[in-house]
């Protein structure tokens, strides 16, 4: 059994695998304070007590500061070295990118798993603290793509900038039935352009990338805050919340099956 780990900036998921089924997930913040490292060490802890049977850990981090409390935890509460991706676990496409190792390991594993699953060109938008596009080309290898402020970035910038807004911090909770894109009140303009916005940016983007890519290019949504976009299915192929996981989870496989 393997569990895959995903160490975001924001928020830190787990999965754990039976094969390539995904028995369970579960998120907590990476950054909470003085407690990160008792979350770390109390979810792996959880995870180890109903799965006696977890044989490997697999990692990709872009948050250097947590590898200490990775290894801790693996090694002294789990009894298992983790693997992390991009170092032990090679990446098993072609990396166009400049220079290759500053590619994030998240985004290296959306473009493994959108490539695996919804077939090359494709492009991942990762909704999270920041708004990652993954671009992969038709030859199957990654080249990049797009980095932006996320919806969540934006809405703390506006309460940091403008204190004197309302708060609209339910846009980020909950999946919008309909949010007008004309508002009548304060509030309403905010939350219709931080959603309406981002639905507007998506869309953009999208055409732009099809353009370049080919009109029948996949486009995935995935990431922490997807959810929001749940009623957009017009924007995307398919909204994938375990992507991540699942690329960590084939390039485990894939540097295992060669060994």
């Amino acid at each position: 059994m393997l569990l895959a780990i995903d160490v975001g900036t924001t928020t830190t998921h787990l999965g754990l695998f039976q094969g390539e089924r995904l028995l369970e997930s579960s998120a907590f913040e990476t950054s909470s304070g003085s407690t990160w490292e008792a979350d770390f060490a109390r979810s792996f802890a959880t995870a180890a007590d109903r799965h006696q049977a977890l044989t490997a850990i697999a990692v990709a981090s872009v948050v250097s500061s947590a590898r200490g409390a990775l290894l801790e935890v693996c090694e002294q509460q789990l009894r298992l070295p983790p693997e992390f991706v991009g170092e032990s676990l090679p990446i098993p496409i072609p990396v166009r990118y400049d220079p290759p190792a500053s590619a994030g390991a998240d985004r290296l594993a959306n473009a493994v798993a959108a490539s695996q699953r919804y077939g090359a060109p494709a492009a991942v938008f990762d909704f999270g603290t920041a708004t990652t596009v993954d671009v992969v080309a038709a030859d199957g290898a990654f080249v990049g793509g797009i980095i932006l402020p996320g919806l969540s970035l934006a809405l703390h910038a506006l309460r940091e900038r403008a204190p004197h807004l309302p708060s609209v911090g339910t846009i980020m909770e909950e999946v919008p039935e309909r949010v007008p894109l004309i508002g009548g009140s304060t509030g309403d303009c905010l939350r219709s352009g931080l959603y309406n916005g981002a639905v507007a940016q998506v869309e953009g983007l999208a055409r732009r990338l099809r353009d370049e890519l080919g009109q029948e290019t996949p486009i995935v949504a995935t990431g922490g805050l997807s959810h929001l976009f749940e009623r957009q299915s017009r924007l995307f192929t398919a909204i994938d919340r375990e992507l991540t996981l699942h690329g960590i989870r084939m390039i485990w496989e894939a540097s295992h099956s060669n060994r």
